[in-house]
């Protein structure tokens, strides 16, 4: 971790930038329902303030994300080339072999990757998740309930995905790292045996995601059905209606890229043990 540091140190400030513009950009997509119902309601009873306030919020939330997007691949395109080649020169100075020097130089490109994409990924379906869910507690209380619910299933799921991704990523790395042992013997049956290890792992990691996302997504579905059956009893305005269902199927899709992130925080770990 303290060559992490040691890379990331000069450009922190760049990285702290990167987050909150996410932050910020976020914040607004996560408004835009509410403000959409506020213009629906407006526009049926002749107002234009709404619009107008949900177009601001619209074009805001537009510009924070393209210059976040055109930043933050500047910076962590240098930040990785840089770490990778402080990776190699350590371990290459250590002595090691140059099947590991080679592969754990690849795999830091991950711990880089990491920041760039699977963290921000995260952030984003946490600040749409607890947003749409603060939102909606603040519309009715029932509705936020049948919502917070499917965090017990969803919790469950990843948890065991969680420990499978573990066991499984340490196998896989373990493979990478003899890579290039295998790719210079003279056995074509050993080049093939690797490679179907690899795939092998690949596939169950694999499966053990889609079998957690299936999981998530009937719990969705259940709550989704409750939440309507409830909605459509009660009398709410049109803005108001599309509003609580806009931020409960957000709830739902910040969810979605969860088993994902459990998967890439399981591959993080075991690659900085490595680095370590």
């Amino acid at each position: 971790m303290k060559t992490l540091v040691s890379i990331f140190g000069p450009r922190i400030k760049g990285v702290a930038l990167v987050y909150l513009l996410l932050i910020a950009d976020n914040l607004a997509w996560v408004a835009l329902p509410a403000f959409t119902g506020r213009a629906l309601d407006g526009l049926l009873s002749g107002s234009y303030g709404g619009l107008i306030a949900l177009i601001g919020v619209w074009i805001a939330g537009s510009v924070l994300s393209t210059f976040r997007q055109s930043y933050d691949t500047r910076l962590f395109t240098s930040l990785s080339s840089e770490f990778a080649s402080s990776v190699a020169a350590r371990h290459a100075a250590a002595g090691k072999s140059i099947s590991l020097v080679s592969a754990r130089s690849n795999l830091s490109r991950e711990v880089v990757s990491f920041f760039a994409q699977e963290l921000p990924m995260a952030c984003r379906g946490a600040i749409a998740a607890l947003g749409a869910l603060v939102v909606l507690f603040t519309y009715d209380v029932v509705v936020a309930a049948i919502c917070a619910a499917v965090l017990v299933p969803t919790s469950l799921a990843n948890a065991r995905f969680f420990s499978q991704s573990r066991w499984i990523n340490r196998r896989l790395n373990n493979r990478l790292e003899r890579e290039i042992i295998a790719l210079g013997t003279e056995s074509s049956r050993a080049v093939r045996r690797h490679y179907l290890a690899l795939a092998r792992r690949r596939v169950m990691l694999s499966d053990r995601e889609a079998l957690t996302s299936l999981v998530m997504r009937i719990a969705a579905l259940v709550a989704l059905v409750l939440l309507l059956l409830n909605v459509s009893a009660a009398s709410w305005s049109p803005g108001d209606m599309y509003a609580m269902i806009a931020y409960a199927m957000m709830f739902f899709t910040g969810l979605v890229d969860v088993p994902l992130f459990v998967g890439a925080v399981a591959r993080f770990r075991d690659i900085m043990a490595r680095l370590e």
